[in-house]
């Protein structure tokens, strides 16, 4: 990076050291509800090791946007581009807080173990799932456009599909879909806490910034 931009690679060096040096609270965080107790104790920890004014600086800097940091420190535009895109898939915008930090922690995951491609191709990834999951006895159906979540007592109970079709849920139902999704559609009919709606619809979509993964 520095022979495209000298700086730019001291700049991000530092930026892994940082997430180096901070990562027992990072992955702390990250690897747990926030609302256990485990949380608090991690919190407590890394108060006596880093005194107050060392977490101020860990929060202040993980708060940032990625924007933020890449603007002040990388100037080549396309290292920017390419750290940028990572904030993509956990679900930020290079505006958002925290977005920097994430960008760092990526980054940091990458130089640490590398990324993996499957040789073939990802439809091989897909397969081989498909196989795992069809040995235990599971089913996989495609164009089957899922309209909605049947749910009683607070329990999902299985899905309808918009060709009028039921399946049920013996244990429940797992849905990797947009909080829009579920909530606005998935869910309409089911009633879900006032508060919950609320946080859904006051988050919203960024409709600038969109990612596309090709095949």
């Amino acid at each position: 990076m520095n022979a495209r931009h000298p700086g730019d690679g001291d700049a991000y060096a530092a930026a892994l050291a940082f997430v180096e040096a901070t990562a027992d609270l990072s992955f702390g965080l990250l690897s747990q509800q926030l609302r256990r107790p485990a949380v608090a104790r991690l919190l407590l920890r890394n108060l006596w090791k880093q005194k107050v004014d060392g977490l101020i600086d860990y929060f202040g800097a993980a708060l940032c946007s990625c924007r933020s940091w890449l603007d002040s420190s990388i100037q080549d535009p396309a290292a920017r581009a390419c750290l940028a895109a990572w904030v993509l898939n956990v679900g930020l915008t290079p505006e958002s807080s925290l977005s920097g930090h994430f960008a760092k922690i990526v980054a940091f995951t990458l130089e640490q173990t590398g990324m993996p491609v499957v040789r073939g191709g990802n439809q091989v990834l897909l397969d081989a799932f498909a196989k795992i999951i069809e040995a235990h006895d599971g089913t996989i159906m495609t164009s089957a456009d899922v309209d909605g979540i049947l749910a009683s007592r607070n329990r999902a109970t299985g899905v309808t599909f918009t060709d009028g079709s039921l399946l049920k849920a013996r244990n429940g139902v797992i849905c990797s879909v947009t909080p829009t999704q579920l909530y606005g559609r998935l869910l309409r009919e089911v009633e879900v806490p006032a508060a919950v709606r609320t946080q859904q619809s006051d988050s919203g979509m960024d409709w600038e910034t969109c990612k596309s993964i090709w095949p």
